[in-house]
């Protein structure tokens, strides 16, 4: 037996987690104290191989509180800790919203600056003109 697996042993607070790094991939067993982790979380783990970006690799959790092998001659390792996407998701929407409110604000001091090089209202409108050319027509 491999040591890790004596945290499972010895804590009933870890938490066995089985991760896939990709979709329908193999499937490898992670060991956490986080009990709020669920299908679908993603987490970083400790890893090794292709996917290996300074020791670390995001997978995503498949199930929880899964059996393990306590004879297993692998090591079990921990996961690192769940990778907060209501966070990011929240940032990416207020930069969108920020980039909305700069440009219109950069289009309406365009149209201030246009309208003062040629002479006209600010708030000129080209249907209001558009009218106003049809009825002296008439």
């Amino acid at each position: 037996m491999d040591h890790s697996a004596l945290a499972f042993i010895a804590n009933d607070d870890v938490i066995a987690i089985t991760c896939t790094f990709q979709s329908g991939g193999k499937r490898y067993t992670y060991k956490t104290l986080d009990d709020t982790l669920k299908p679908g979380d993603l987490v970083l783990v400790e890893c090794s191989g292709p996917s290996n970006y300074y020791g670390f690799c995001v997978v995503k959790v498949k199930e929880v509180d899964t059996d393990v092998d306590l004879q297993a001659s692998f090591g079990y390792k921990w996961i690192v800790g769940k990778i907060d996407l209501d966070t990011h998701t929240k940032i990416i929407k207020a930069e969108k919203q920020m980039v909305k409110e700069v440009r219109r604000a950069d289009l309406k001091q365009k149209r201030q600056t246009f309208a003062k090089a040629i002479g006209i209202d600010v708030d000129f409108s080209l249907t209001k003109f558009l009218e106003s050319q049809e009825d002296a027509k008439e």
